[in-house]
């Protein structure tokens, strides 16, 4: 009732167009909204569009999730895709580069059998490379090593395990004294 007086029903035509636009994807929510705040759409209707949209929302909802899941599992996918292709190019690189082998399981260096140079051995680097070989020279933060095969090549003190940076020190200053 508005002031006393009985309000006017929604007719039947009015509730046929009003679910017609309801199965409009788009136009139901705009005209949804529309009658839940206009003041001159009828009351049951107004109470119809507000517990419509308050119905709507967990479906509005799961769809958005849905949405998102379908946007992020293609990247994520792809992310898992490299990082598999990454691993066999690692793997790959071992079977060529012989001194690249397998990281340890600690952060220690493994001694190797004597070799004609007692100074040869393991090095456990930080990523947890190994390389065989032993120290030429330390010139500031960059030892060069040379392997049991005769290459010689740089690498930084800081990229060796801590245990190995202690031996490199200690080499060092007792062939310095």
């Amino acid at each position: 009732m508005i002031n006393g007086m009985r309000e006017e029903p929604v007719k039947i035509g009015e509730w046929i167009l009003a679910l017609i636009l309801m199965s409009i994807p788009f136009l139901n929510i705009f005209m949804l909204i529309y009658w839940a705040c206009s003041s001159s759409t009828k009351p049951s209707k107004q109470n119809f569009a507000i517990a419509y949209l308050i119905f709507s929302i967990p479906f509005f909802l799961m769809a958005l999730g849905f949405v998102i899941f379908a946007l992020v599992m293609p990247a994520y996918m792809h992310h898992e895709e490299a990082q598999k292709q990454s691993q066999q190019q690692a793997q790959q690189a071992q079977q060529s580069e012989p001194w690249a082998q397998q990281p340890a399981e600690t952060e220690q260096s493994i001694e190797m059998p004597a070799t004609d140079d007692e100074h040869f051995r393991t090095f456990v680097l930080q990523d947890g490379g190994l390389i065989h070989g032993k120290v030429v020279s330390l010139d500031g933060d960059m030892v060069k090593l040379k392997r049991i095969d005769g290459v010689v090549f740089d690498e930084t003190l800081v990229s060796f395990s801590d245990k190995d940076i202690e031996y490199i020190l200690e080499l060092h200053y007792t062939a310095n004294e």
